[in-house]
């Protein structure tokens, strides 16, 4: 509450020393943007002299109270799961990307180093996975063989088109299992040919990128967070970090499809268009994408659905739609692999019942 009531004093100083309409725009002190009117009304005091305004002095919160509502000392042990821990996968990350794009070259910079130091190739990113290509069903196996063939057709240096396939695939068929092995096996291809990692994973969302060991698309692309809201224009320096992140990828593989609109699927295609200019004419910068999901899950949030045609469309969802058709090869996953045996019958029984709307009485 101490704190409730100082943030409130804080906004309340600022407004009898600043010319305002809104009184977000107080959080704006010469230029520089503060997510507090605390930290606004700080700022403003080490910078600014005003009148006595009568309103008394700044009283800071009471110590107790805001040794109360502190977080509790992480204890030692959190340390080895930091980034996976409910608090983290549960936190809406996206309003603090982009916000320090000076240290992406940094960060690049730095783990390039700590791997020469411990002799390591390349980091392991959870895509190690206890299976080989014989433990792949033939639809997975279709899928492993494309890739890896393209990808040993462009070492070879043929410069094969680029793959743009759908997966398709009801829960338990080994979605991720075989995003998981591809990435293993392309990643031993890279490292065998002295080249970096050439994919790279990404998701509508924490949850469902942690699933894969990704990333967001939109912290990955830099893409705006409002669904409103038309592409963010990146500056140069915005745009030279972005590629310089993104130059190795070859293959992105985008997990839960359902979850993406139209319009997310343009900004897509436009972001990647503009990390690699050479290729912007076609879609996805001309680098292959493997878009994998079930369209009998959760749809998009207020954006049509990949597969919609009903009604107008607006230029922005026809990008989206051509950038959808562009995709001419389907893989569907039809073997259920999680729930086997005769003993999951009926489980997998009634999936499939809620899957088509059409329950199963008990």
């Amino acid at each position: 509450a101490g704190n409730d009531e100082y943030e409130d004093f804080c906004r309340v100083k600022l407004m009898l020393d600043h010319v305002h309409r809104h009184p977000e725009e107080l959080k704006l002190v010469d230029g520089v943007e503060f997510e507090t009117f605390r930290e606004a009304h700080e700022h403003c005091r080490e910078i600014h002299t005003h009148p006595d305004n009568y309103f008394g002095d700044v009283v800071m919160p009471v110590p107790e109270e805001v040794f109360n509502d502190a977080p509790e000392e992480a204890e030692t042990e959190d340390l080895d799961i930091l980034g996976n821990r409910d608090i983290d996968l549960l936190y809406s990350w996206e309003p603090h990307v982009g916000r320090y794009p000076d240290l992406e070259p940094m960060a690049a910079e730095y783990w390039k180093v700590m791997r020469s130091d411990h002799g390591a190739a390349e980091v392991d990113d959870g895509t190690e996975v206890a299976g080989t290509p014989s433990s792949l069903n033939t639809e997975q196996r279709i899928i492993f063989d494309m890739f890896e063939a393209h990808f040993k057709a462009h070492v070879g240096g043929n410069n094969p088109e680029p793959i743009l396939l759908h997966v398709d695939g009801r829960g338990g068929t080994g979605k991720s299992y075989i995003i998981r092995l591809l990435s293993a096996r392309l990643d031993h291809l890279a490292r065998a040919a002295g080249r970096p990692s050439p994919v790279v994973r990404a998701a509508p969302t924490g949850v469902a990128a942690n699933n894969i060991s990704g990333s967001t698309i939109h912290s990955l692309l830099r893409l705006p967070i409002s669904k409103k809201g038309e592409l963010n224009t990146l500056n140069a320096t915005e745009i030279g970090n972005l590629q310089a992140k993104l130059a190795d990828f070859l293959y992105f593989i985008i997990d839960e499809k359902s979850m993406i609109g139209l319009r997310m699927l343009a900004a897509i295609s436009s972001r990647m268009g503009e990390v690699w200019p050479r290729s912007r004419g076609m879609p996805f910068g001309g680098r292959s994408v493997l878009l994998i999901g079930d369209f009998f899950q959760l749809p998009p949030v207020a954006e049509r659905a990949l597969y919609s045609s009903a009604g107008r469309l607006t230029a922005t969802e026809l990008n989206g739609r051509n950038a959808y058709l562009a995709f001419a090869r389907t893989v569907e996953l039809k073997q259920v692999v999680r729930q086997q045996g005769d003993a999951q019958a009926g489980f997998r029984d009634a999936l499939e019942g809620l899957r088509h709307n059409n329950p199963t009485a008990a």
